[in-house]
């Protein structure tokens, strides 16, 4: 019986004669009659109690509603309703649509409760669409749909990144007006909660402030999750002013702060350097009770960091690790960056190499930190080493890292080493962007290796990689200062052919080899086709 039900007997005091659904079924087939149990009512009772108990497991579930569609006449709809939510509970959402149309097929009407069950099924499936489907399967129906069904459309389309078309819904849902008792302002702050998160999620604040307002101008007071997205939302976005107007506002309707609403607040005062308010800041939120958590943390050490404040992040790092808070990559990363940017490479590594010690693995961006790093200091060796520890470990350097590394190569005059790095990065399997092969190419034309450059732009195509308009400019430039006129023009003109636009340099030089008769004979034909304006 455990097996059908879960780990509880099906026998109460009203069927105390029943220990399984096979002796409850015998008694109907041989037409035993209790006066405790009423067929099909005593039946369907013990049902919703089961239901209601949440001693149902899937087997169980699907047991009773084999049964339930067997009885004659049959059951209520408010039966099925109550084995379709405890389904629902259980994550059985597609066995919640195939009783679902079973149930239509006996002739059985469905109700309200019914619909939200089947689109909250839908939902989780991610099939918003057919939901959206039995919404209007409601409205056809003249029944009304209230407050649940919105918000469970909400949350589907949210999932489903429909966030837009959420706040239509709601907007076109709620001009219909919307019923579901006392609980009707409770399911829609939750809807417009939901979407202001997905909308900060996505960096539509200034939408998100306008569903907000929409929200309190419907009388649906927002709560402090609420406030919580949107004083992040705007505090991320470097609106600060704004910020601490919701701030004050929250304050006037009573609700008190959060955790991640005073860390956005931190976050506004240390950008600001005023270290006064942070210090009132976290004397506030202690006397409610709160403790700044690694966010909290995070927020100090990057902006003491950036402010070249490394002495002081360091201590913050410290006193963090005494209160038993342990530090994430991201922390790491932070603290890095500033050491480098106060020179000082030997912390830098001994950090690296204590992050590598322990429990957390650098990411992408750790590497790229401690490689532009070294770069930066003229630590060529170490940086190189790095970035192939790094990439054997699996971890593909950004393209930024790339950037850096050739062009501090070029810098330095290391164009071959530059070159076998760029070789090295190719063969590894690695593709270099647009954006890397430029570098490259300007190295080249730099050191007047023309032939080089030219060979590498028909090349980087040929690998996957069409040449952009940086990538024509840089080499026709380059064959241009070296007097060679006639390998520039045969560029241009294929520049010319991908409705690339010549540079201004690039223009102004060709404007003055034109205003020569020799340079006019060469640069004629490609006057004729695209016009005198190229060179102007």
């Amino acid at each position: 019986m455990s097996r059908i039900i879960g780990a509880k007997s099906v026998s109460s005091d009203s069927f105390g004669s029943i220990s399984s659904p096979s002796s409850l079924f015998r008694m109907i087939r041989d037409g035993i009659q209790q006066k405790s149990l009423q067929f099909p009512y005593g039946f369907e009772f013990e049902v919703r109690r089961l239901c209601k108990s949440g001693e149902l497991n899937l087997e169980g579930a699907l047991f009773y509603f084999d049964k339930l569609i067997e009885t004659r006449p049959i059951p209520s709809i408010d039966t099925f309703n109550h084995v379709l939510g405890s389904l629902s509970k259980l994550r059985a959402y597609s066995e919640v649509l195939s009783m679902y149309k079973k149930i239509r097929y006996e002739g059985v009407n469905s109700d309200l409760y019914t619909s939200n069950i089947v689109i909250n099924a839908f939902c989780h499936l991610r099939k918003i669409d057919y939901g959206i489907g039995v919404l209007g399967d409601i409205m056809k129906r003249g029944l009304e749909a209230n407050s649940v069904t919105v918000a469970t459309l909400v949350k589907g389309l949210c999932s489903e990144g429909k966030v837009f078309d959420a706040v239509h819904l709601l907007d076109k849902m709620s001009e219909r007006g919307l019923r579901g008792g006392s609980r009707c302002e409770a399911s829609l702050r939750c809807s417009y909660g939901m979407i202001i998160h997905s909308l900060i999620k996505i960096c539509s604040v200034d939408r998100a402030m306008v569903v907000y307002r929409g929200m309190t101008d419907n009388g649906v007071a927002p709560d402090v999750i609420v406030f919580g997205d949107l004083i992040n939302g705007l505090s991320s976005s470097g609106r600060w002013h704004e910020t601490l107007e919701l701030f004050d506002e929250m304050a006037a309707r009573g609700i008190s702060p959060n955790l991640m609403i005073y860390n956005s607040l931190i976050r506004i005062y240390c950008k600001l350097s005023l270290w006064d308010e942070v210090a009132k800041m976290i004397q506030k939120m202690e006397r409610e009770g709160l403790s700044p958590d690694l966010c909290t943390n995070n927020i100090f050490i990057d902006c003491l960091c950036k402010e070249k404040k490394v002495n002081e992040a360091i201590e913050v790092f410290e006193s963090m690790l005494d209160q038993g808070i342990g530090p994430d990559v991201y922390l790491y990363n932070s603290l890095l960056a500033g050491l480098f940017t106060v020179k000082r490479s030997n912390d830098a590594a001994e950090l690296f190499e204590s992050l590598r010690q322990g429990n957390l693995r650098p990411d992408v961006v750790t590497y790229n930190t401690m490689i532009v790093g070294y770069f930066k200091n003229g630590e060529t060796k170490k940086a190189l080493k790095l970035l192939r520890e790094m990439i054997c470990e699996g971890l593909k350097p950004d393209e930024f890292t790339f950037a850096v590394l050739l062009n501090n190569l070029i810098k330095n005059g290391k164009l071959e080493e530059a070159r076998k790095f760029f070789d090295e990065i190719i063969g590894m399997g690695l593709a270099p962007n647009v954006v890397t092969y430029n570098t490259m190419l300007h190295g080249l034309c730099k050191s007047k290796k023309l032939s080089e450059a030219r060979e590498l732009l028909i090349d980087m195509e040929a690998k996957g990689c069409p040449p952009d308009a940086i990538s024509f400019n840089t080499v026709i430039w380059g064959f241009l200062k070296g007097e060679k006129i006639e390998d520039a023009v045969q560029l241009l003109e294929s520049m010319l052919e991908r409705n690339f636009s010549p540079c201004e340099a690039v223009q102004s030089k060709l404007g003055r080899i034109f205003a020569d008769s020799e340079g006019r004979r060469i640069l004629q034909p490609l006057a004729d086709t695209y016009g005198k304006k190229i060179f102007e």
